[in-house]
């Protein structure tokens, strides 16, 4: 063998031995100091691959550096050891590098007005790590991290959440539901009872369409509120409107039923208690034509859309051509029967509790705040401006929005079904309102989606959430789990974050 070529060969091993060495290191010290590559939000530097000058950062709304690269991120949750630095980097998965809808995948054609320069397919994590940007997100991975905590304690086998901030509509924090620390793709206990896209690679917020159960008692008051004449809020709010004894009977002869018998309420206690049996027969008495056109007015069958990307799925409440009764009844509390579809996506019912927390407005939920260049003189070249979601999408009239506020807050007070949540912020000085849901998802009734649609009224801190959670445990609703997860959200918001 000639010198130069040996020479060569060697040069080569040498490198290939440096190589291995050095991530060989890396790796070491990732896995042996696994938390302190997660650290407190008192450190600057959470998680990180191996980050070079030149290339560009990914920033949570603390200043924390996170991985640039979907691959890199799933090597380090990988190597992860330590349980709390497994769940922070688990936390912010699907928003950061999940397969569809992540700040990672958004294609900067569009996004950044860059037509021309630059491949619409080319996402953000492409055209930043090849020209050394910045990319901060107004995504907390403190509130993140609380929020996973909290929905893996309620025993769920999967589920989703995600916090707002409704005068801007910066997304604070967005957790879905299993996610790949599992390390199995598709998880389910009941699996006749669900479809593959139930696995770790759907984002729940986005993809996922739940049964909403009493949820969509929120459509089914504001149809109330326009064409119910025996109800206004402003004249009277303690006029009987209905006597409930635990069941009301439809024209067809078949009952829909309410947890117990409510007794003589008014149409905010109706809402409070979620008495199935008043929104039932006030669906049957306003007909088909108008609860669909409510429906639709707030955004059900409608494509939304988040950052740059058109939602696929959307919320569907339709009802097909002369249905019954029994069936018209059991969709405004939120139930698919007898052929009509009644399903909700989380991220469209934030969007909703968003509109009724700002005075029928709902802003457009965005998660990317900024990107420029780095270096002595940088270029933003993008930069967050609020915008409202169109009314074409979801219209919502203000006094109908005050009304609403009215009857959330009512929930989450006395014997209201989210009163823990409303006497976990009051403690905070706080005021909290709110909408609860539970849906059976399987004919055996073994399996439930417990729901939560909530906000603060007060717009110093200017929260909503949505949290829906897959047969959670005994005790452990959604309303419990939002109880755990808001004081965190409202500390994050008080301290100027």
């Amino acid at each position: 063998m000639r010198a130069s070529s040996m020479i060569s060969l060697w040069f080569m091993a040498l490198l290939l031995g440096l190589s291995i060495a050095v991530l060989a290191g890396f790796n070491r010290k990732l896995v042996a100091n696994a938390d302190d590559w997660i650290s407190s939000p008192l450190d600057s530097h959470v998680v990180s691959g191996i980050v070079q000058p030149d290339k560009w950062k990914l920033l949570d709304r603390e200043g924390n550096e996170w991985p640039t690269q979907p691959e890199e991120a799933l090597e380090e949750l990988q190597a992860l050891k330590g349980a709390e630095a497994k769940a922070r980097l688990d936390s912010i998965y699907h928003i950061f590098y999940g397969q569809s809808y992540s700040v990672v995948q958004a294609e900067n054609k569009r996004l950044f007005g860059l037509d021309g320069k630059y491949s619409g397919h080319l996402g953000i994590s492409g055209i930043a790590h090849s020209e050394g940007y910045n990319v901060q997100t107004t995504i907390s991975s403190e509130l993140s991290y609380e929020m996973i905590k909290a929905m893996r304690a309620s025993g769920a086998n999967d589920g989703s959440a995600m916090a707002v901030n409704y005068k801007t509509g910066e997304i604070l924090a967005s957790v879905s539901m299993p996610s790949h620390s599992v390390g199995n793709l598709y998880v389910s206990p009941l699996a006749d009872d669900y479809e593959k896209e139930n696995g770790w690679l759907y984002n729940r917020n986005f993809q996922t369409l739940f049964s909403p159960g009493s949820v969509q008692k929120i459509a089914a008051a504001i149809a109330c509120l326009r064409y119910r004449r025996d109800i206004d809020l402003t004249v009277d709010k303690n006029r009987i409107v209905y006597d409930c004894d635990g069941s009301y009977e439809t024209a067809d002869g078949k009952k829909i039923n309410c947890a117990y018998a409510h007794g003589r309420i008014t149409f905010i206690e109706a809402f409070s208690l979620s008495c199935n049996g008043f929104f039932a027969k006030s669906a049957i008495s306003m007909g088909q034509e108008k609860l669909s056109a409510v429906a639709q007015e707030l955004g059900y069958n409608k494509t939304l859309s988040y950052e740059n990307f058109s939602l696929l799925a959307k919320s569907e409440f339709l009802l097909h051509a002369g249905v019954g009764s029994y069936s018209l009844g059991w969709s405004a509390v939120g139930q698919s029967i007898d052929g009509s579809k009644v399903e909700a996506l989380p991220y469209h019912m934030l969007i909703l509790a968003s509109a009724i927390a700002n005075k029928g407005t709902a802003m457009q939920p965005y998660s990317v705040s900024w990107e420029r260049t780095r270096g002595d003189e940088p270029v933003e070249l993008y930069k967050a401006s609020p915008k409202a979601v169109p009314e074409s999408l979801v219209k919502m009239k203000p006094e109908e929005a005050m009304d609403m506020g009215i009857l959330m807050e009512n929930v989450c007070r006395g014997s209201g079904t989210a009163a823990v949540l409303g006497d976990a912020v009051e403690k905070l000085g706080y005021t909290a309102a709110a909408k609860t849901g539970t849906a059976e998802i399987s004919a055996s009734g073994r399996a439930v989606v417990s729901w939560i649609v909530c906000f603060i009224k007060e717009e110093e801190a200017p929260l909503a959430m949505v949290i829906a959670l897959t047969s959670p445990s005994e005790g452990k609703t959604a309303a419990e789990t939002a109880s755990e997860i808001m004081p965190a959200a409202i500390s994050l918001v008080k301290h100027g974050n």
